[in-house]
């Protein structure tokens, strides 16, 4: 049976990304001075935000790639300044949108066709 120390212990290693900088992030790796993220890999200094990859400074986002500065995003792509947007493509400084695309509004059609393009030619993953 483990004793308090070592329960303690195991649970700062679950909560903590490789280098320990992180606070209270749970399944996160190569993450540095977030806090309160799930699944999230290589961000930098986010805060409560899930499944995103390559985020910085970001805020309360979920399933982002490769943003800066955004807040309350979801399903967000290489964003930069946005805020409470969902389904954006390469937008800077939006707030409240969905379906967009270098900052222009496409149909829902137009914008998933466009992810499946992006994807196939290896510009994410």
């Amino acid at each position: 049976m483990k004793s308090f120390k070592e329960k303690v212990e195991a649970f700062k290693l679950q909560v903590n990304t490789r280098d320990g900088s992180c606070l209270n992030c749970c399944d996160c790796s190569n993450c540095s001075e977030c806090g309160f993220c799930l699944k999230c890999d290589d961000c930098i200094q986010s805060v409560s935000c899930d499944c995103c990859s390559y985020c910085d400074f970001c805020d309360g986002c979920k399933n982002c790639v490769d943003c800066r500065n955004c807040s309350n995003c979801t399903w967000c792509t290489f964003c930069y300044d946005c805020e409470n947007c969902t389904d954006c493509f390469c937008c800077n400084n939006i707030t409240n949108k969905q379906y967009h695309v270098f900052n222009e509004e496409v149909s829902p059609g137009e914008y998933h066709t466009m992810i499946v393009e992006a994807k196939l030619a290896g510009i994410i993953t």
